[in-house]
């Protein structure tokens, strides 16, 4: 009895045993697989963050690259404005549309000539030796001791048969329409100055640009008088005497400019000074403004008058 007690007993306490050893197996299977699953679910998880944090930054390279070359792009364009403005800051726009210059004896303005007429030599060929050796015996003969030129007594000194010497001099005219446009430019710039901003040029006369049909506003007093800046060869009255009146208030517009700059700047003197009689009466480096018989005179005045404005 007591041998069958035991061996139940055993059998009991082994059936026990392999219980909780098969529950104990059940937990240790569930423990592995719920491993697995975090596990699983940890590298999951994972390579999500690092598929988030590659987008992200690829997405920062992305802006950090095309920061860069927003950056470089606005360095250059600065660059280019900074070089724009500094050229831009060398304009002269009045230069530009008023181009003043010289041809030969005449001032221009716009490749018109301002002057009246001049005269200039004609050159020719010297003579051959023996044209030369006829000559000089010819000049003993008459008493002037072989110096060419003749009774006139000046050399044409020629040093060799390539050299030219003058003959026989050609004058130069300008018409009056080409002198009255240019006359009319003079005006038009002398207006666009008076008014140019912060100039501080303020004229007493008034200068109505009009092309080659230009006036000038000769005030005396409370009342102004209305001259004309053209002319022509036609016959007048009293000869170009309202020419000469409206030249002489342009060319007082122009010493008023020298005037107001000299305010601000005592250093700056034109070329060529304008000075002013008691009978009031122009002259521009000595020579009188007013158109008269000495054309040449004339043009040399006229010359020397684009020249004091383009200082």
């Amino acid at each position: 009895m007591e041998g069958d007690q035991i061996g139940q007993h055993r059998e009991r306490a082994t059936e026990r045993l392999e219980k909780e050893c098969r529950e104990l197996c059940n937990r240790l299977e569930s423990i592995k697989r719920r491993r697995q699953r975090v596990r699983s679910l940890r590298e999951r998880d994972i390579s999500h963050q690092m598929a988030q944090w590659g987008q992200r930054y690829n997405e920062a390279s992305r802006s950090q690259t095309e920061a860069l070359v927003d950056y470089r792009s606005a360095v250059c364009e600065q660059k280019l404005t900074a070089h724009r403005l500094e050229v831009a800051q060398e304009w002269n726009v009045t230069n530009d549309c008023f181009y003043i210059w010289y041809r030969g004896p005449f001032g221009i303005i716009n490749g018109l000539r301002l002057g009246s007429e001049v005269h200039v030599p004609l050159m020719t060929d010297p003579p051959s030796k023996a044209e030369s050796k006829r000559n000089n015996d010819e000049g003993i003969a008459n008493g002037t001791n072989g110096k060419p030129g003749g009774l006139l007594g000046y050399s044409l000194g020629f040093s060799g048969e390539s050299s030219q010497v003058p003959t026989t001099e050609t004058t130069i005219s300008v018409p009056w329409s080409e002198v009255n446009s240019a006359l009319g430019l003079v005006a038009l710039l002398m207006s666009t100055l008076q008014h140019k901003p912060h100039s501080g040029f303020h004229f007493k006369n008034e200068i109505v640009a009009m092309g080659s049909t230009s006036k000038i506003g000769v005030r005396r007093g409370d009342s102004i008088t209305y001259y004309d800046l053209f002319t022509d060869d036609s016959f007048h009255l009293f000869g170009k005497r309202n020419f000469n009146i409206a030249l002489t208030g342009l060319v007082r517009c122009v010493a008023e400019a020298e005037e107001s700059v000299q305010e601000r700047d005592r250093t700056i003197a034109l070329p060529h000074p304008i000075d002013a009689s008691s009978r009031g009466e122009m002259t521009i480096g000595g020579l009188p403004i007013a158109y008269g018989p000495d054309g040449e005179q004339w043009t040399r005045a006229m010359k020397y008058l684009l020249t004091d404005i383009k200082w």
